[in-house]
């Protein structure tokens, strides 16, 4: 207790000189009546003493004066900006490592690339009799993949006979979309009229009851154990012939034109092809690469018999240039652009060396016109040799190229 602090004189109780200021003069325990000097003293002190609310601005804790939290708010504030000064300094140097880190898109998926196996590998030409001379074959899934492989299938035709694989539904009942390869073999030897025998297998097995229906095929016929479908194909949309047809597997049909060659044909392929005439699978493997969609083979003893048809086909110095060929070979791969390369040989080093003076240059034919603007794009690539007793050609054509071939 103070030394100078005012007590009750009856219960000795401080009095607050707080207390004075309201009016009341009694003693807030006893409540007796404070005598008068008391109650002046009281009084006195309660004007010199701060009010209550100012000692409690000054002494409550927790609230710094005003000057305090001005300086407060700008260390904050101060520290805000240079934690931003070093934020952007840090972010405007790592750009190009942030940037090396990114989550990369998904790249599109590529489509798996289609093996095209070697012409020697394709399953058709099992089912060729043993005496074909020429064979032409096209790989359909492959080529439809590509524009130039497209065109192809629409057909190119040689004058009005019908070859192409765009005419293969007239001969088969299946559509192009439903082949996967084909192969026509063609005997030449000791024939007026070229023997021909069409093998095309399916990506699926075939409905045989669709593709008969197709044809037209109702008649049928026992050719040694092989049940043969009789119907009529059209050759270049006007003469008709009697063809017979084969369901040789699942996925296999053969056609021939007549019976005989019917009865040649194997009642199971022959693996690798080891049926045809040695030097024909020689060519195929050596010359034709396994990436041509298209190609064309032979191996021919002599044109004697067919040169009175192919008079009536290609003009004179063309058939001259033909019946000289021995053993021939080529490929065609199609993309964007075309690319022809292969090989032919005559039957002495004499006969070749005629074919080198023959094609020195590859000729753009006049006929058929369609094939003009392809023959003159592939022209300025064309290349040749003779080695080792062949007669080596090439020429490749892009798609830019071809395009302004085409240009009037």
């Amino acid at each position: 207790m103070r030394d100078d602090s005012l007590s009750c004189p009856y219960c000795n109780t401080v009095l607050s000189p707080l207390r004075a200021t309201d009016g009341q003069l009694t003693c807030p325990r006893c409540g007796e009546l404070l005598p008068a000097h008391l109650a002046e003293a009281i009084q006195a002190r309660a004007s010199t003493e701060p009010s209550p609310a100012a000692t409690a601005d000054r002494t409550m804790p927790g609230r710094p004066p005003r000057s305090s939290l001005r300086r407060v708010a700008g260390i904050v504030v101060g520290i805000m900006g240079i934690m931003a000064i070093l934020s952007f300094t840090y972010a405007w140097n790592t750009v190009a490592w942030r940037r090396a880190r990114d989550p990369k898109p998904p790249r599109p998926t590529q489509p798996a690339a289609i093996r095209l196996p070697a012409p020697i590998e394709l399953a058709a030409l099992g089912y060729l009799p043993a005496d074909t001379a020429i064979i032409a074959g096209a790989y359909v899934v492959s080529a439809e993949k590509t524009p130039r492989g497209q065109e192809f299938l629409q057909g190119q035709r040689v004058g009005s006979v019908p070859l192409t694989p765009a005419d293969l539904e007239n001969w088969t009942g299946l559509k192009v979309s439903d082949i996967d390869h084909a192969v026509l073999g063609i005997k030449v030897e000791q024939r007026l009229i070229p023997a021909l025998v069409l093998v095309v297998q399916a990506r699926q097995p075939i409905d045989q009851e669709k593709v008969r229906t197709a044809l037209k095929a109702e008649r049928t016929s026992e050719v040694g154990k092989k049940k043969a479908w009789h119907f009529n194909s059209k050759v270049g949309g006007k003469v008709s012939l009697e063809a017979l047809l084969w369901f040789a597997g699942p996925q296999t049909v053969v056609v021939t034109l007549s019976r005989v060659e019917m009865e040649k044909l194997p009642e199971k392929p022959t693996a690798d092809a080891k049926q045809l005439p040695d030097a024909l699978r020689d060519a195929l493997k050596q010359w034709v690469h396994p990436g041509a969609q298209a190609w064309l083979a032979g191996h021919v003893e002599t044109w004697d018999s067919v040169a009175p048809l192919l008079a009536l086909v290609i003009d004179k110095e063309n058939a001259l240039t033909l019946t000289s060929l021995r053993t021939f070979a080529f490929g065609v791969r199609l993309d964007n652009g075309i690319a022809v390369a292969g090989a032919a040989r005559g039957p002495d080093d004499a006969a070749t060396q005629r074919l080198e003076q023959r094609w020195t240059k590859m000729e753009i034919p006049e006929n058929p016109k369609q094939w003009e603007p392809l023959f003159r794009a592939l022209a300025k690539s064309y290349t040749y040799e003779i080695k080792n007793g062949w007669f080596i050609f090439s020429a490749e054509a892009d798609g830019e190229g071809l395009a302004k071939a085409t240009q009037p």
